[in-house]
C-alpha cells in the first residue's frame, strides 16, 4: 500500500483522493494540502500525459515539482517539450518552495528573537520558544 504524507493531511490510497478530490485540493500556496496531478488538465496538459505520470508514481503537483526534469524524461511517452510544459504548469499551480540563499538570508535578518530572561533556560529550549498547538 502506498502512503502519501503531507504536513497536515494524510491519505493512503490514490483512489481515496480520486473519490473526494475536494478534500485534498488547496490554494496556490504550499499550505500542506495535497493537490492531485489532475489539476494539470486545467493548464493544458492532456489526460493521457497525466496518466503516464501516475503510472510512474507521480500523483500530485508537489510530486511533479519535486521530480527532476531528467527523471521525468525517463517516463515512457514524455518528450522534452512535454516535460517542460508539465513542469511549467506545475510551478504555476503550486510554488515549489525553493528560494535563493539571498532571499533566505533576508528573511532570517528579520526574525524576531524572544528570550525567557535566563540564558541557561534559553539554551535548554534551543534558543527559541516554540508554540505548542
Amino acid at each position: 500500500m502506498d502512503t502519501y504524507i503531507s504536513e497536515r493531511s494524510m491519505m493512503t490510497e490514490p483512489e481515496e483522493m480520486e473519490a473526494n478530490p475536494s478534500a485534498y485540493v488547496g490554494g496556490a500556496e504550499d499550505d500542506g494540502t495535497i493537490m492531485p496531478a489532475e489539476e494539470l488538465q486545467n493548464h493544458g496538459i492532456s489526460a493521457v500525459d497525466i496518466q503516464k505520470l501516475k503510472i510512474a508514481g507521480i500523483c500530485t503537483i508537489k510530486g511533479v515539482n519535486m521530480t527532476s526534469k531528467r527523471a521525468l524524461l525517463k517516463v515512457k511517452g514524455l518528450s522534452e517539450a512535454k516535460v517542460d510544459k508539465i513542469k511549467e504548469a506545475a510551478s504555476k499551480i503550486q510554488d515549489s518552495g525553493f528560494i535563493s540563499a539571498l532571499e533566505f538570508s533576508l528573511r532570517r535578518a528579520v526574525v524576531f528573537k524572544l528570550s525567557t530572561g535566563s540564558e541557561d533556560f534559553d539554551r535548554l529550549l534551543g534558543g527559541r520558544v516554540v508554540e505548542i498547538d
